[in-house]
């Protein structure tokens, strides 16, 4: 506390939904504030309530706010969120990767050689869905990826899915695929990884884990709007 006295601290990404980080988040700043730090917060999608307990606790007289236009804002609008009605478990609990696989965007986007990320919440189901997709889809690049691969495979194969060499050309696969190709993941890609997709059907999650899992998605706004399937949660 003594070295930070004074301060200028910066809490980047502050878009928690959950309670309990919210209520971190909250203290971090009472104490920071209590001992004279200027706290700078950034965020693209801070929830209301969050933004208005920071404001209210950092003084809204002498608190700055940053933020964009409408008509900026507009040019951010890259998703067309769509919930699907089937889960990725049956009534039994096994892994329905049918839900999946059968959604008509899935074929819709191969066919027009666009790049496909699926998302599942749990390496086995992840592991389940590779297999059917590559019985269902042989001819189609694809990928597996999630945290149980040791270090080194894990490294390389984040480095085929960004599709870049090392001195940043593109490589032509996956990422910077020109045809059709599909990734199934884990959320070990909602973060840290720079990749723009044309199609996601991820499993239903926290609002916050979903919220990263869209930015993968039409990153580069290249076109006005792209699809992303949200699953329906599991009856149990």
């Amino acid at each position: 506390l003594l070295d930070l006295r004074g301060c200028d601290v910066i809490l980047d990404e502050v878009h928690t939904y959950d309670g309990k980080a919210q209520g971190i988040v909250l203290k971090v700043i009472e104490v920071l504030t209590s001992i004279g730090c200027r706290i700078h917060v950034g965020t693209a999608t801070m929830p209301t309530a969050l933004f208005e307990a920071i404001r209210k606790m950092l003084g809204p007289e002498q608190t700055i706010e940053t933020r964009l236009s409408p008509a900026e804002l507009d040019q951010y609008d890259r998703h067309t969120v769509i919930k699907s009605p089937f889960s990725c478990t049956d009534a039994e609990g096994n892994f329905n990767a049918e839900a999946f696989l059968n959604h008509p965007e899935l074929s819709t986007a191969i066919k027009a050689d666009q790049k496909i990320l699926l998302i599942c919440n749990r390496v086995q189901h992840a592991q389940d869905l590779y297999r059917a997709i590559r019985e269902l889809y042989p001819s189609i690049p694809k990928l597996l990826l999630h945290s149980r691969f040791k270090r080194g495979d894990r490294v390389e194969l984040e480095s085929q899915l960004i599709g870049l060499d090392k001195e940043g050309g593109e490589t032509e696969t996956f990422n910077t695929s020109k045809e059709a190709c599909i990734v199934i993941s884990t959320q070990v890609v909602e973060v840290s990884i720079d990749i723009s997709f044309d199609l996601m059907i991820t499993d239903c999650a926290p609002l916050d884990s979903l919220i990263q899992r869209f930015g993968r998605i039409n990153r580069k706004r290249i076109h006005s709007r792209r699809p992303v399937i949200v699953l329906a949660p599991p009856t149990d």
